[in-house]
């Protein structure tokens, strides 16, 4: 006879829920409402997308949020004013601005705008993973000061009772060692945080010249 203890049952449960969650997200988050899937506006809404960047796959979702309402996509319509909006979105300083919010770009431009928009978008996006480098690194200074201004106090806390009344010789000795290596961590910690800031250094005088060059 199987025995299923409760904890089994609840982490079960959860594994379930946490496999449905996409499923919910997509339908909790239609596309279009009714009252624009009955109007059928399809080359407005086409247009809009194209001058989102949204990929070709954005109609799969506009038709599952119409079908609710028994309303198909007219795919001609769309894709009109899809294109249409593309010939606008595919412009170089939109491809800077997608590469600077680290936006991912799906292949959606046509060839005649495409080579343009990825330069834009290469250098926007150069800017922003260096940029992204630099908050991981001023994170990484941030957390070894800290332990570095940790490591100090305690290195006070032991220096105190070397010198006090009433220390043994062998605590003496303990003492003095414990406090050459800790001093010995406390130099090669502060070694590693001024590293870590001349990187961070370099890369915020790298981002500066991105900038200055940047036509966009």
């Amino acid at each position: 006879m199987l025995n299923i203890s409760t904890h089994q049952l609840t982490l079960t449960a959860l594994r379930s829920m946490l496999l449905l969650l996409p499923v919910l997200m997509l339908s909790a988050c239609a596309t279009l409402n009714e009252k624009e899937c009955a109007n059928g506006d399809w080359r407005s809404i086409g247009f809009e997308d194209g001058s989102r960047g949204a990929a070709a796959g954005r109609i799969g979702q506009h038709r599952e949020a119409c079908a609710e309402y028994a309303v198909k996509p007219d795919l001609d319509a769309y894709t009109r004013g899809r294109n249409q909006g593309l010939e606008g979105y595919c412009r170089p300083h939109n491809g800077y601005n997608a590469g600077r919010k680290g936006k991912i770009y799906q292949g959606v431009c046509p060839d005649t705008l495409e080579s343009d928009f990825l330069i834009a978008y290469r250098t926007g996006r150069d800017i922003y993973t260096t940029e992204a480098d630099i908050r991981k690194l001023s994170r990484t200074i941030k957390k070894q000061q800290q332990e570095l201004e940790e490591l100090n106090q305690l290195l006070i806390s032991l220096e105190a009772e070397l010198v006090s009344n009433g220390v043994g010789s062998k605590r003496r000795i303990e003492l003095l060692a414990e406090i050459r290596g800790l001093s010995k961590e406390q130099g090669t910690m502060e070694n590693n945080i001024k590293n870590l800031e001349l990187d961070k250094a370099k890369l915020e005088g790298q981002v500066d010249t991105l900038l200055a060059n940047s036509p966009y």
